[in-house]
Protein backbone atom coordinates (compact mmCIF):
# COMPACT_ATOMS: atom_id res chain seq x y z
CA UNK A 1 0.00 0.00 0.00
CA UNK A 2 1.15 3.39 -0.76
CA UNK A 3 1.36 5.88 2.11
CA UNK A 4 1.60 9.62 2.27
CA UNK A 5 2.68 11.81 5.02
CA UNK A 6 3.34 15.12 3.62
CA UNK A 7 5.94 17.71 3.77
CA UNK A 8 4.33 21.09 3.41
CA UNK A 9 6.73 24.43 2.75
CA UNK A 10 6.20 27.00 4.67
CA UNK A 11 4.41 28.98 2.14
CA UNK A 12 1.37 25.92 1.58
CA UNK A 13 -0.96 25.46 3.96
CA UNK A 14 -1.73 21.44 4.19
CA UNK A 15 -5.22 21.70 2.41
CA UNK A 16 -3.01 23.55 -0.65
CA UNK A 17 -0.70 20.64 -0.79
CA UNK A 18 -2.98 18.05 -0.28
CA UNK A 19 -5.00 19.10 -3.46
CA UNK A 20 -2.04 19.67 -5.73
CA UNK A 21 -0.67 16.13 -4.63
CA UNK A 22 -3.56 13.82 -5.04
CA UNK A 23 -5.22 13.75 -8.54
CA UNK A 24 -6.79 10.15 -8.15
CA UNK A 25 -10.06 9.48 -8.30
CA UNK A 26 -11.97 6.48 -7.55
CA UNK A 27 -15.52 5.62 -9.31
CA UNK A 28 -17.87 4.10 -7.17
CA UNK A 29 -20.75 2.35 -8.91
CA UNK A 30 -24.29 3.39 -8.26
CA UNK A 31 -25.41 0.24 -7.02
CA UNK A 32 -22.49 0.36 -4.38
CA UNK A 33 -23.83 -2.26 -1.17
CA UNK A 34 -22.34 -0.10 1.21
CA UNK A 35 -21.01 3.25 2.74
CA UNK A 36 -17.12 2.88 2.27
CA UNK A 37 -14.97 3.07 -1.25
CA UNK A 38 -11.37 2.72 -1.23
CA UNK A 39 -8.89 5.22 -2.02
CA UNK A 40 -7.12 7.27 0.24
CA UNK A 41 -7.74 6.99 3.83
CA UNK A 42 -6.12 8.28 7.11
CA UNK A 43 -6.52 10.24 9.75
CA UNK A 44 -5.48 14.37 10.11
CA UNK A 45 -4.44 16.02 13.65
CA UNK A 46 -6.02 18.99 15.02
CA UNK A 47 -2.30 20.77 14.04
CA UNK A 48 -3.04 19.80 10.64
CA UNK A 49 -3.10 23.56 9.45
CA UNK A 50 -0.17 24.53 10.64
CA UNK A 51 1.64 20.88 10.06
CA UNK A 52 4.59 23.22 8.21
CA UNK A 53 5.67 24.36 11.63
CA UNK A 54 4.56 21.05 13.44
CA UNK A 55 7.70 20.08 15.79
CA UNK A 56 5.86 16.71 17.55
CA UNK A 57 7.07 13.39 17.15
CA UNK A 58 3.90 12.09 16.12
CA UNK A 59 2.33 13.51 12.17
CA UNK A 60 -0.66 15.49 12.34
CA UNK A 61 -1.58 14.28 8.94
CA UNK A 62 -1.28 10.04 7.46
CA UNK A 63 -2.76 8.82 4.59
CA UNK A 64 -2.91 5.51 2.98
CA UNK A 65 -3.93 4.63 -0.25
CA UNK A 66 -6.45 1.08 0.61
CA UNK A 67 -6.83 -0.50 -2.87
CA UNK A 68 -8.13 -3.36 -0.98
CA UNK A 69 -10.38 -3.95 2.22
CA UNK A 70 -12.50 -6.06 4.26
CA UNK A 71 -15.56 -4.18 5.47
CA UNK A 72 -17.88 -5.04 8.45
CA UNK A 73 -20.94 -3.70 9.02
CA UNK A 74 -21.87 -5.03 12.59
CA UNK A 75 -25.21 -3.12 12.14
CA UNK A 76 -26.46 -5.08 8.88
CA UNK A 77 -24.22 -8.87 9.99
CA UNK A 78 -23.02 -8.53 6.51
CA UNK A 79 -19.11 -8.24 5.46
CA UNK A 80 -17.27 -7.08 2.49
CA UNK A 81 -14.32 -7.80 0.97
CA UNK A 82 -12.85 -5.20 -1.64
CA UNK A 83 -10.07 -4.66 -4.64
CA UNK A 84 -9.64 -2.14 -6.75
CA UNK A 85 -9.54 -3.21 -10.08
CA UNK A 86 -8.33 -0.58 -13.07
CA UNK A 87 -10.84 1.32 -14.98
CA UNK A 88 -11.96 -0.13 -18.11
CA UNK A 89 -9.75 3.46 -19.69
CA UNK A 90 -6.67 2.37 -17.74
CA UNK A 91 -7.06 -1.80 -18.66
CA UNK A 92 -7.25 -0.03 -22.35
CA UNK A 93 -4.11 2.21 -21.68
CA UNK A 94 -2.11 -0.59 -20.41
CA UNK A 95 -3.01 -3.13 -22.92
CA UNK A 96 -1.79 -0.57 -25.98
CA UNK A 97 1.46 -0.78 -27.88
CA UNK A 98 2.55 2.30 -30.16
CA UNK A 99 5.01 0.89 -33.68
CA UNK A 100 6.73 3.13 -35.61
Amino acid sequence: ARTWMPQVESSNTFFAQLRSTFDESVEIPRDWPCDFALGWVGALGYGVEDIARSREDHPDAALLFADRAVVIDHAHAVAYAMAMLPSAKDAGDAGSTHDE
